[in-house]
């Protein structure tokens, strides 16, 4: 990167702050922590002994505590983690919601610091430049809702590094803790499982804990529940969202019953996690890359992923950037990861993040591209005019009315009520989201590319 592009880059991050900051009264406080609230209360509730995954008292616990919730709303937001998820978050669901709320953030920013430093030393690239692929997508869209994803890519990032290192149990330790997301998480396991007998212990180890941990918190029942009915009822509750852009949701649109489209989703996932396997295989043996073992499968897998949304996309990135920095295939993973910095469909008003996304077009336009200045600032004011007239056009969301909830039963599951959530508000903005999610269908296009080239052997 050039000193002009390095001076952007440390502009845009100055300027993200500033720009922030003076705006701060733009953003929208209902969606902050709006995700943590429901992993809060679902460790609080399975700490009092009760399910974490029915309506109640999952839904009085966050009607507590969350402020997103209009006075007359039966809406419950359900809390699909596994126990050793719930149990991670068990020291914080003993604080009152405010501390919890603020330690919460704390570790999803320092989750975010990691990532970027750790892309840093993986991928050859600069801090200025991997920060701004990052920041939005990894960082912003996930810290604002209190998402898990930020948690699972520092974990597989440290697990490359490790990796890189050939300190195999700390790669597995890594790993296991990026299985909070289990989908993002699983792709790595399988690679690393089969591909490093090094790590095979240490990872039988680190899931035995996770096991133990998850039987200590919610016992043999709820996590059978929780394999054999949550999985299923979250990705049906999710498919017909006009934002979801997996191959299920669109197998929906395309026809397929709801069940039909989960099951094809389920197919869809296992297939691109056995091609994610193999190109992660293959690609860090021609890179001479240990790291794409464990960054690879999860960004192919989500090609195929039942249960997708915009700070999903995010774990592609890592993937993408290692790939821009040390592979044969520069300019399709390039292309990827400018695909992928901007997350273009958000579930608030993302108006103020505008400005920010013009500048990051711009800047990896310019720095991954190689794209000429004054051109790269077209794009991304292009972009920003784009975001803006798509963002103007949606459709607001009406909550439904209290009595749809009405035959919402105490012992139903959570994605019952997320389900009737879903059939009233989330469809009038189909076809919007559909051209908003062409960017991210064409990165993952690009990376799939990308790796295939990757995996190629190196030219003579």
């Amino acid at each position: 990167m050039n000193s002009r592009t390095k001076a952007g880059a440390l502009a845009f991050a100055a300027f993200a702050i500033l720009w922030a900051f003076v705006n701060r009264g733009a953003f929208n406080p209902s969606a902050f922590q709006y995700d943590f609230v429901a992993f809060y209360c679902a460790s609080s509730v399975a700490l009092d002994g009760a399910d974490s995954y029915r309506t109640e008292p999952l839904r009085a616990c966050e009607h507590r505590v969350g402020h997103a919730f209009r006075p007359d709303s039966k809406l419950v937001v359900p809390a699909p983690v596994p126990g050793y998820g719930l149990a991670l978050i068990a020291p914080l669901a003993k604080l009152p919601f405010p501390i919890a709320a603020i330690l919460w953030t704390a570790l999803l920013v320092g989750a975010y610091i990691v990532s970027v430093i750790t892309l840093v030393r993986l991928t050859g690239l600069s801090p200025p430049l991997v920060a701004a692929a990052t920041a939005l997508s990894v960082g912003y869209l996930s810290i604002e809702l209190g998402q898990l994803v930020p948690i699972a890519i520092a974990a597989l990032c440290l697990a490359g590094l490790a990796l890189e290192r050939e300190r195999w149990r700390s790669a597995a330790a890594c790993c296991a803790l990026a299985a909070i997301e289990p989908q993002l998480a699983l792709p790595a396991i399988a690679a690393l499982f089969l591909m490093r007998a090094a790590s095979r212990i240490p990872l039988t180890v680190a899931f035995a804990a996770l096991g133990a941990a998850s039987l200590a918190l919610l016992g043999v029942a709820r996590n059978v529940e929780y394999l054999t009915s949550v999985v299923h009822a979250q990705v049906a509750s999710e498919i017909t969202r006009a934002d979801q852009i997996s191959l299920a949701a669109v197998a929906y649109r395309l026809g397929m019953s709801v069940d039909s489209a989960a099951a094809w989703g389920t197919f869809t996932y296992f297939a691109a996690l056995a091609a994610g396997v193999w190109l992660g295989v293959v690609a860090a043996r021609r890179m001479n890359s240990p790291a794409a073992l464990v960054l690879i499968p999860p960004a192919i897998a989500l090609l195929g992923a039942p249960y997708v949304h915009t700070h999903h996309l995010a774990a592609a990135i890592p993937a993408a950037l290692l790939l821009a920095g040390r592979s044969q295939a520069k300019l399709p993973a390039a292309l990827a990861a400018f695909l992928l910095c901007v997350p273009w469909i958000t579930p608030y008003d993302a108006t103020p993040l505008l400005p920010l996304d013009a500048l990051a077009i711009a800047l990896l336009a310019h720095g991954l591209l190689k794209i000429s200045p004054l051109r790269s600032a077209a794009l991304g004011a292009l972009a920003g005019v784009a975001l803006f007239a798509a963002h103007a056009a949606l459709v607001p969301l009406v909550p439904p009315l209290p009595s749809a909830y009405a035959a919402l039963g105490p012992n139903d599951l959570a994605e019952m009520g997320w389900k009737i959530l879903v059939g009233a508000t989330f469809h009038d903005n189909r076809i919007l989201f559909t051209l908003l999610a062409l960017p991210a269908w064409g990165a993952m296009a690009a990376l799939f590319i990308a790796c295939t080239r990757a995996a190629r052997p190196v030219s003579a």
